[in-house]
């Protein structure tokens, strides 16, 4: 019998390195490359995303970083151009939607700000509940030029066989400017958004218009009138932090009820895959946390959920890809009724025992670690995001002196009693690759205690 889902919009997201199968360096965060080596690993993800029940790609980065060229289409190469032309095609021949994600009014209006400073206002910006005097990055939403050169980025954009947008307008800050000032927060984005989302509506009816939430209010009542606005013209919204349940009063089944689209999470902790680590230098699975959250994101009444992609030659997103998929085909389950099967699929036990001391193996890995911090909410990051070389494991910084010490023997004795367990499987070959990302882990974990260091 098959269950229906409650998702209407089941998202792989991400930078388009994010996925990348090899270490990227030398280059500012985020490097947004495309060879060969992206077009092959897309190739890959894209059957894989497919049979694991996501519907839908948002790529960060498929057209700029920081930089929207003042000479607008000088910013990409014609080898680029038919690039991201190519991995259109492919993945549209697995049926799968492409979003573009797009920064209204901030991320990568630096050198347009730069050679067109009328765009901007020098009266500072709002950035994540803080005023900060810089402002090279944020165009001014009262000023009818910056108006214009966002529907001509919109329009470049739509040149292409994308199949939607992802709207974020709030991760770099807003203009600080009298007259943005006297809009409020939440309802200078409100307006922002509905008015760009309504242009793509109008010229593009057919396309997914998602928002993402990084650097918006979630979490009041007062809120909710913005975000039913911004609604108006979405398919689905996104609570990126998952503020609306944070909070001693949650919202969210309030918002939901209110809302003109769709509404949606990253599932609270946003695990972001490391691009400048090698690619089996850590091995993280939250199958628990996640699965939890999704269940409880489609009891409040959401329907969308973006879940963020990394290498699949990374045992944890191989199984995660999978895990997730499953969890929004059928919410209901719970994380011990998900698991088993992506067990038995990506490491084929010969006995029903094997199965269920993998299984356990697992869920008891997330607890090691994640018993002994404080859940977070929002992004996770691996390694530091700036830097051009492979940064230090800072997600181990979260862990106390004690608890790193207890973490390195508690996975040690994991490692040792997962030996024999992948020795009793079909599939070895993944097994050993978790291995090999555990003794990596452990390479770090000996090093942080030796050093005494903390990178935050």
């Amino acid at each position: 019998m098959t269950t229906s889902s409650p998702f209407r919009h089941k998202v792989l997201l991400g930078w388009i390195n994010d996925i990348s199968s090899i270490p990227r360096t030398g280059k500012r965060w985020p490097i947004i490359d495309i060879d060969e080596q992206t077009m092959q690993d897309y190739r890959e993800l894209f059957p894989v995303m497919k049979t694991s029940g996501f519907d839908t790609i948002c790529i960060w980065g498929l057209f700029i970083n920081h930089n929207w060229n003042p000479e607008l289409k000088q910013s990409i190469t014609e080898e680029r151009r038919n690039a991201i032309r190519e991995l259109l095609e492919e993945a549209h021949k697995h049926d799968v939607r492409v979003l573009a994600g797009l920064g209204l009014y901030s991320w990568g209006f630096e050198e347009i700000i730069r050679n067109h400073p009328e765009v901007a206002k020098n009266n500072g910006r709002f950035c994540w509940g803080q005023y900060l005097e810089d402002n090279g990055v944020v165009m001014c939403y009262s000023t009818e030029v910056a108006r214009e050169w966002q529907r001509k980025i919109i329009d470049f954009i739509g040149e292409f066989e994308i199949d939607g947008f992802q709207l974020q307008s709030a991760d770099q800050g807003r203009c600080a400017c009298p007259n943005c000032r006297e809009l409020g927060e939440m309802a200078y984005h409100a307006a922002l958004n509905n008015e760009f989302a309504t242009y793509i509506r109008t010229r593009w009816p057919q396309m997914t218009i998602s928002v993402s939430g990084w650097g918006m209010s979630f979490k009041e009542e007062g809120d909710i009138p913005h975000l039913q606005k911004m609604s108006q013209a979405l398919d689905y919204i996104t609570d990126v932090t998952d503020q609306s349940i944070a909070s001693a009063h949650p919202i969210r089944r309030q918002l939901i009820q209110t809302l003109n689209s769709s509404f949606g999470s990253l599932g609270g902790t946003v695990i972001v895959p490391p691009q400048r680590w090698d690619r089996l230098r850590w091995f993280l699975p939250h199958a628990e946390i996640a699965g939890k959250h999704i269940t409880a994101l489609a009891s409040d009444g959401g329907s969308a959920y973006e879940f963020f992609a990394g290498p699949l030659v990374n045992p944890q997103y191989e199984m995660m890809t999978k895990y997730i998929g499953s969890m929004l085909k059928n919410p209901a389950m719970t994380p011990e009724e998900a698991l088993p099967p992506i067990v038995e699929e990506l490491f084929q036990p010969r006995t029903a025992g094997v199965q269920t001391g993998l299984v356990q193996a697992l869920f008891a890995l997330e607890r090691l670690y994640f018993s002994k911090i404080e859940q977070p909410l929002g992004e996770f990051d691996f390694e530091p995001l700036g830097g051009e070389e492979p940064g230090p494991p800072i997600y181990l910084d979260r862990l106390t002196t004690g608890a790193l010490h207890q973490y390195h023997t508690e996975l040690q004795n994991w490692h040792q009693q997962c030996i024999p367990l992948v020795k009793e499987t079909h599939r070895p070959s993944y097994g050993n690759k978790v291995l090999t990302c555990i003794k990596n882990v452990l390479e770090d974990v000996s090093r942080n205690m030796q050093t005494g260091e903390t990178h935050y």
